[in-house]
């Protein structure tokens, strides 16, 4: 299969939120516009799971989003936007990983606090299940799958930047500590190596 770069939603030089979605081909170096996503909105989350890509969340610049909408690109070759089951809360700035055939989504603000929740998303059934709460509630957080288990770094938590690591047994449902980081961080990325 030919590898693309996908970039979904933002904002722009008004700080309003977007609905563009852009392709880069690294083949030929080309940049081109695929279908819009449904519905404006930034602070997403995404993923990409069997040659779908879930945009999850967000903020439209009037309120936290639960809706997901998916790409496909099984469909057509510039692919076709569609809904799925939405989250059980509201979340921008939310983290987001796959692991196996699941979808997982924790933390996020909803517009007047950050969440503790987990929940993850079979799109097998197109259904969201709650899950165990993290330690510490947290908005742009990176959340990264490494030897099985889930590992939810830093964010904000509202009134400071975060160092702390939790991560989530998924064969236990419970999330615990491990040792912090050394640089208190939000609104980045982890990477399995």
């Amino acid at each position: 299969a030919n590898e693309v770069l996908l970039v979904v939603g933002g904002f722009g030089s008004q700080q309003s939120p977007i609905d563009v979605v852009e392709k880069y081909d690294p083949k030929t170096q080309e940049w081109s516009f695929l279908p819009s996503i449904t519905r404006k909105r930034r602070y997403v989350a995404s993923v990409s799971l069997h040659d779908r890509i879930y945009v999850i969340g967000g903020y439209d610049g009037r309120s936290r989003l639960s809706s997901v909408e998916c790409l496909d690109y099984t469909a057509d070759e510039d692919g076709v936007w569609y809904s799925v089951a939405p989250m059980n809360v509201r979340r921008g700035l939310a983290g987001a990983t796959t692991l196996g055939d699941m979808i997982y989504v924790s933390g996020g603000f909803d517009g007047s606090r950050r969440h503790t929740s987990m929940e993850r998303y079979d799109p097998n059934i197109d259904q969201w299940s709650m899950l165990g709460d993290m330690q510490t509630a947290r908005e742009g957080a990176g959340l990264v799958v490494a030897s099985g288990v889930i590992y939810c770094l830093g964010g904000y938590d509202g009134l400071n930047i975060l160092n702390s690591v939790e991560k989530y047994d998924p064969h236990t449902g419970h999330w615990t500590n491990v040792t912090p980081m050394a640089t208190k961080r939000s609104a980045m990325t982890g990477i399995p190596c």
